[in-house]
Parts: structure tokens; C-alpha cells; sequence
């Protein structure tokens, strides 16, 4: 007998030998097994991939991101409950208008979290305790994203972009690190707090989100720095990745004139930082700045390239060692690259990070 048609025999029985709360438990579980959403596991209980046809409440609802499902999508403001969760549209139909990545991408950077599960392997921490949360609700909006290299594997640290009001994972952070951790690196990537725009300046937004970012990459990095041991990660050498809004984080990060730098708050700097189509970090620049590798593109019409170029050539003023790839056709949040000139730009990055390592 073919199995689901054995399920759905099995399935027909207990409804009708079941009492009513059984049946209801039953059919709850038939309903997520074969249900418009599609099936979550195979045969042999293996959680299975995503496609390009899956729906945004197939990739949230999914049992291999359970507990952390809303981490998956760049909801804007960290909302847990959003009008994309029962969004009927195909990932594939609606992920183009994120930015210049293809679909198949995204999905596969998705499924390869599904994969490390598969392995057992643990993929996502809260960041902040019961306590913590209860003070300042907001910071259950807040986690990291964690694959595992080899043993002892130098480690990058990701922070996605999205404007703050959003954090783009799917673009900047699971297809970067499925590149990353296939070459054996430790991968973090950081889910922050966002919030919707309220229509003040854009300057005096920006610096609420980066206050309120600073203190989560605080968080993250006591964390990691704590845990590195059972973790099996190897902070010497670590090399910070900023996109975007991510990369005015790293900038802001960096910083060793703020009291809420990395010097600040004690904790090490990054042997390299790499950063992708940002700027406005200017002040951070000063005598002890990391090596840099940027990148950019020069149709950007969110980031001028002409910042870029007046940023990378302030940090080479202060003896830093730099690298600039500016390429001509990417646009904005390229992410990984595919499909534009800037298709291999993480391995230069790679490279570059291990000259300075």
C-alpha cells in the first residue's frame, strides 16, 4: 500500500475509534501533514526542502524552525503577526521584489538550515533571558542563527541589512553563510530589533536603530564569547560582515571613540571586517580600524557609490589596509551575488579576511 494512502487509512480509523479529543488531535496533524501546505517530512521522518512554490506559512510554520519561525522572513518591525504568514503567493512569485537575488537562491540558503537540522545540529539562540524579555518585551524580537564549521573553524559574524525596519536574513545572511560554511567557517547571524517608520527624520531614525542594534550585537557577541568553548568555535581571527543597515552596525560597532563600541564594552575587535553597499559610518574611522574589504556597486540607487568611494578612500588616509570591489551591475542587496557582476565577490572576501587573519 502506497504510505500516504496507508497514512490516510490509519488516519480514518482513529477518527473513528478515537474520542473527541483524540479525533481533533488527529486531524490537526493530518490536516499540517496534507494540507494545503504541503507535506513537512518524509518517509523516514527527515524534515524535507522548501521550493519556490512554497508559501510564506509553509517556510514560518515549518516544524524544522519551530519556536523561531518568524525569524525566517523580514517581517518589518518584528512583528510576530503579519498579514505575509497566510500570504497564499509562492516565494518564487514575491521574492524578486526584495532585491536583486534569485529565488532559487533564497530557497537553497533556506534549505540549508533545514539540512543542519536534519543533522541535529542546533541552529538558532534567544539572546536574552525570560527576565530580560519581561523588562523590555521587545527583545524577544532579538536571536542568532548559528551553523557550525569544522571544529575550531574561524567564525564570521553576519549582520543582515533591511532599513532598519526590517532584517533581511533570507537575502543577506543563510545564502552568504551556506557559501561560508561550505568552506568550513562558523557562521553567526544576527536578528535584531527593527521597527516600523514613524515618519520622523530619516537621520534621527537611523540613530535609534543603530542605538538599539549596538546593544543587541553587544548581546550576541557576550554570547558567542561566552559559549565558544561549547560551541566549538574559534573567536581568534573572527571577521565581522555588515550589509546595508548591517554594515552601518559594523561601522557603529567599530567605533573606539563611543563608549558602546566593541573597545567600550570590552570585547575584541574583528580581525577583518567586510562590509556590502554601506556607508555613513564615517566618524567611526580612526587609527586601529580593522582591514576592510567593500564591497559596492556602482548602479546603487539606495547607497551612492560616490560615498562609498569618499568612505574607503578615509580609511585608507588612516594606513588601513583595504580592498574595494566595485563592480558595475548589482544594484542593492545583492546579497551572494548570483546573477550580477559581483557573482564572486565572497571568495575575494574570503581571501582578504584570511591575508589578515
Amino acid at each position: 500500500m502506497p504510505h500516504r494512502l496507508k497514512k490516510t487509512k490509519l488516519a480514518l480509523i482513529a477518527l473513528i475509534t478515537l474520542p473527541l479529543a483524540g479525533v481533533l488531535v488527529v486531524l490537526a496533524g493530518w490536516l499540517i501533514q496534507f494540507g494545503s501546505i504541503g507535506p513537512y517530512r518524509d518517509g523516514s521522518g527527515r524534515y524535507l526542502h522548501i521550493s519556490t512554490d512554497s508559501s510564506f506559512s509553509h517556510v514560518t510554520g515549518h516544524p524544522a524552525f519551530a519556536g523561531f519561525g518568524r525569524f525566517m522572513l523580514p517581517w518589518q518591525s518584528g512583528s510576530e503577526v503579519v498579514s505575509a504568514v497566510t500570504n497564499p503567493l509562492a516565494l518564487g512569485k514575491i521574492l524578486p521584489r526584495v532585491g536583486p537575488l534569485q529565488p532559487e537562491v533564497v530557497v537553497d540558503g533556506i534549505n540549508f538550515l533545514i539540512d543542519a537540522v536534519n543533522r541535529g545540529e542546533q541552529i538558532f539562540y534567544a539572546l536574552y533571558s525570560e527576565a530580560e524579555v519581561e523588562a523590555e518585551p521587545t527583545r524577544k524580537c532579538v536571536g542568532l542563527f548559528f551553523l557550525k564549521g569544522k571544529p575550531g573553524a574561524p567564525v564570521a559574524f553576519l549582520i543582515p541589512g533591511g532599513g532598519f525596519v526590517s532584517v533581511a536574513a533570507i537575502q543577506e545572511g543563510f545564502p552568504v553563510a551556506r557559501e561560508l560554511n561550505a568552506q568550513g567557517y562558523s557562521v553567526f547571524i544576527l536578528e535584531y530589533r527593527v521597527r516600523a517608520y514613524n515618519g520622523v527624520a530619516r537621520d534621527m531614525f537611523f540613530k535609534e536603530g543603530l542605538r538599539i542594534a549596538n546593544e543587541d550585537l553587544a548581546q550576541a557577541m557576550r554570547f558567542v564569547f561566552a559559549n565558544a568553548t561549547d560551541l566549538q568555535v574559534n573567536m581568534q581571527g573572527f571577521s565581522l560582515w555588515g550589509f546595508s543597515a548591517g554594515g552601518m552596525i559594523a561601522g557603529d560597532w567599530l567605533n573606539t571613540r563611543k563608549p558602546t563600541g566593541h573597545a567600550g564594552r570590552n570585547l575584541p575587535a574583528p580581525a577583518s571586517v567586510v562590509i556590502g553597499y554601506s556607508a555613513r559610518f564615517d566618524e567611526a574611522v580612526a587609527p586601529g580600524f580593522p582591514p576592510l574589504f567593500m564591497v559596492t556597486a556602482a548602479d546603487d540607487d539606495i547607497i551612492p557609490v560616490a560615498e562609498v568611494d569618499l568612505l574607503v578612500q578615509k580609511v585608507r588616509d588612516q594606513g588601513v589596509a583595504v580592498e574595494y570591489l566595485r563592480v558595475d551591475r548589482a544594484g542593492h542587496g545583492f546579497g551572494t551575488g548570483v546573477g550580477t557582476d559581483a557573482e564572486n565577490w565572497i571568495q575575494e572576501a574570503v581571501d582578504f579576511w584570511q591575508a589578515h587573519h
